[in-house]
Parts: C-alpha cells; sequence; structure tokens
C-alpha cells in the first residue's frame, strides 16, 4: 500500500458568494463579463503528506478551511484545482447527518454504511453486536436516527465506522459531543487503532488531546497552513494566534514577537517574546543540591530564575509536570498559590516551588512559563520552556500501581485511623 497514506498537492477550494439569492440567476443570464459573486478561498494552496500510521491534529479557528479539508479528504467534496490522493479505506465521521438517512433505524444506517465500506451483509451480521455494545444506546439502534439525540448519533456513528477496518479514520469534532465516559472509551479505542498502524486524522479544538495524543500536528489559518510540526509548538502558536486575534487592542500596546523554536531533536522546545526570559531553571534535592534523580517521595525543590523589561507589570511563572509520554500530571502557577512576583532594579526575579512528588519510577519532564497577566483572563506568553529540567524517580520504598502514589493505607475499622502524613519536611 505505500508508505504514505495521504497526499495533498496544491489544493484550492473556492466558493462562490453572493449577496442576494437573485444574484445567481442574474449571473447565469448576464450579457456582460461583469460576475454577480465574490470569490472566497477555503483553501489556498494547500500541500500536507501524512504517512501510514501517522496520528495528526489539525488545528485552526473556526473558518479556517480544516473541515473542508477533511470532507475533500474523505471524498465528500471535489477540490477547485489540486489534488488529495488517499491510500486505503477511509471511515469518516464529519458533521453530525453525514452519510445517515435520517428515516432509516440505526441498525439499518449501519448495513448501509458497511456496504458503502465494501463489508458485506455476512460480515456485518457478526460485527453488529460490537457496534451495539460500543455505541451502548440500547432500543434506539432500532429507531429512526432522526430521533436521536445528537450524542446517540455520535455514539452510533463512530461505533460503525471503527468498525469497518479503515486504514484511514478522518473525525472533524465528533467527539466534542459526547460524555466524557464516551469519550475516554473512544480515545481507548483510537489509541487501539494507532498501535495497529493505522492513520488517523483528527479536527479539534482541545489542545490537550492533539498534545496527549497526536504524534503531529497542523496549523491552518485562513485557508493556508501556518505551522506544521511537533503537538507543543504548534499548539502554542495556535494560542498565539487567537490571543492576537482576540486582544488586539491590547496587543497594539504590548508588541509579542516570537522567538525561533529551538532544536527539538532533543525534545524541548523555547519560545515566547522578547519583553521577557527565563534564564536558569533548577532542580534541587533535600539538601539543596542540584540532582536529576530523586528518589521516590522525596522532597524537591523547583528553581526558576527570570528576567522582564519595563513594560511588564504583571508577570507570572506556572510549571506543568509531564510524564515520558507527554501526559500532564500536575501544574500551577504564583498566582495560584497567591505568591506576587518581586522584580529587582534589573528585572530580575526568582521562585521557588517546594514539592513533594509521589511519582512511580520512571522519566518525567517540566514545561515553564513566564506570561504577563492583563487581567485574571487575558495573559501574554513572554517565554515557554518545554521539556526542561528532565529528571528520573527511582524506587524508595513500597510497590504501587500507576503514575502517582497516594499514600493508601489498610485499616480494620474507623477508630484505627489516624490523619494522613503531612510529608515531607523542606529544609
Amino acid at each position: 500500500m505505500g508508505t504514505t497514506a495521504i497526499d495533498v498537492q496544491h489544493l484550492v477550494k473556492a466558493f462562490r458568494l453572493y449577496a442576494r439569492p437573485k444574484d445567481r440567476i442574474r449571473e447565469l443570464f448576464r450579457l456582460s463579463g461583469t460576475p454577480y459573486h465574490q470569490l472566497f478561498l477555503a483553501l489556498n494552496d494547500v500541500s500536507l503528506s501524512v504517512a501510514r500510521g501517522e496520528t495528526v491534529g489539525l488545528l485552526g479557528r473556526n473558518g479556517s478551511g480544516k473541515s473542508t479539508l477533511l470532507k475533500i479528504i474523505s471524498g465528500v467534496m471535489r477540490p477547485t484545482s489540486g489534488r488529495a490522493a488517499v491510500n486505503g479505506r477511509v471511515a469518516a465521521l464529519l458533521e453530525l447527518g453525514a452519510g445517515f438517512n435520517p428515516e432509516f433505524t440505526g441498525r439499518d444506517n449501519v448495513y448501509v454504511h458497511g456496504a458503502l465500506m465494501g463489508v458485506n451483509r455476512q460480515e456485518m451480521d457478526r460485527r453488529i453486536a460490537s457496534i451495539e455494545a460500543f455505541a451502548d444506546i440500547g432500543a434506539f439502534i432500532d429507531q429512526p436516527v432522526k430521533h436521536y439525540s445528537k450524542g446517540m448519533f455520535v455514539r452510533l456513528a463512530f461505533a460503525a465506522a471503527i468498525h469497518v477496518d479503515p486504514d484511514l479514520l478522518v473525525i472533524d469534532e465528533a467527539l466534542s459531543v459526547g460524555d466524557a465516559f464516551f469519550q475516554h472509551r473512544c480515545l481507548s479505542r483510537m489509541e487501539a487503532l494507532r498501535d495497529e498502524g493505522k492513520t488517523i486524522l483528527l479536527a479539534t479544538h482541545d489542545l490537550n488531546m492533539v498534545k496527549a495524543f497526536c504524534q503531529r500536528a497542523v496549523l491552518l489559518h485562513e485557508g493556508s497552513i501556518v505551522a506544521d510540526g511537533d503537538p507543543e509548538t504548534v499548539t502554542e502558536h495556535y494560542l498565539m494566534l487567537a490571543r492576537r486575534q482576540q486582544t488586539a487592542e491590547a496587543e497594539h500596546a504590548f508588541r509579542v514577537a516570537e522567538k525561533k523554536p529551538a532544536n527539538h531533536s532533543q525534545g524541548k522546545a523555547h519560545y515566547g517574546s522578547e519583553a521577557g526570559e527565563i534564564t536558569e531553571i533548577n532542580l534541587l534535592n533535600g539538601e539543596g543540591k542540584e540532582s536529576p534523580v530523586f528518589p521516590a517521595g522525596e522532597s524537591m525543590i523547583l528553581r526558576i530564575r527570570a528576567r522582564v523589561n519595563a513594560t511588564v507589570k504583571s508577570p507570572r511563572i506556572a510549571f506543568m509536570l509531564r510524564d515520558q509520554r507527554g501526559y500532564n500530571l500536575y501544574g500551577t502557577d504564583t498566582m495560584k498559590l497567591k505568591f506576587p512576583l518581586a522584580v529587582d532594579g534589573q528585572a530580575h526575579m526568582q521562585v521557588l516551588f517546594a514539592l513533594s512528588p509521589r511519582l512511580a519510577p520512571g522519566s518525567y519532564s517540566l514545561v515553564i512559563r513566564l506570561e504577563e497577566m492583563l487581567s485574571r483572563q487575558v495573559n501574554f506568553l513572554l517565554d515557554k520552556q518545554v521539556g526542561v529540567a528532565a529528571f528520573q524517580v527511582i524506587q524508595s520504598g513500597g510497590e504501587f500501581g500507576g503514575v502517582v502514589d497516594l499514600d493508601a493505607r489498610a485499616f480494620r475499622d474507623l477508630g484505627e485511623m489516624a490523619p494522613p502524613s503531612s510529608g515531607p519536611e523542606y529544609p
């Protein structure tokens, strides 16, 4: 099947926009060459290649062209020019209602979907029980889908899509409709498909999902690709783009100039503005000495030093702890801890976070952010460093499963119980 699942080359999709409905008729019978429409480029010279087995998150604000691109890749829409080649069977979850007949029952729609995907009825007979169990909509599967709620529709559509053995799964914001339990089930299934070598293209506004689930992210803006790379860098680009559009007045007074990302082959990224910089990050043990290794449960001190220029009036320093898969485990900042940062005459500052990380043995790293708080809701990124202060946790006592030690203890009755320990004391 080759190594490329999706190959998009110089894709353009233009729509004609008319000011009034009658202008469509006037244009059909016009004698002059004057058009009655305006062209809107939903996609403008988009080129994209996705390898087999790759999981790609597609980001962009509403109207950026995400849905149009996915429809063309899925074969629902034709491009104005350019080409989009797909290698393998495609299962697509686009806008609600696409592909399902509202008058048919859920069961009938599942069989029709299977037939369209090349799965015969006998094979669908063997899969229908699994589809029913995954969708978990009970007797509604034998009711017309026009009576379904949005959540029920997505449950059935996703269940049908993943049970036809797709080579490429295309999802356009569909998972945002279901409840948290179903979303968790969908993500687990998508992880299984990813591990099986399937290709997944996911359009979403959920940045945490992109960072935790996707190997790569692509950012669309006004019909063009403006960023393509590792999820951490691309999601930050997305946030900065969104802030610029939402707070144009504040940006006029607070100039933000992006730094170029550092070498990502080291698993680190560094970007922000020229108005501030994180100058030093250290992890200290209980004796105040820098260390890359910590026994589980031992006290830890995170020391961060930074500088800002004179325009920054309200700085904030934040950190996020991540495991080796990139999952966020814990984060806080100086504002949440009610710790105002003191800036000296040279605009330098320092903060020490005292931690008691009850973590499982393994590798961990930190994301450090320096921000300017314009209000409680609006902030500007001054500097952000990702994958820094990496450290190892080694076993130092009792074993437990998972990532975090909750210090569980067993008792026979309530009378034996004592208040939990307060943790180690810091020097």
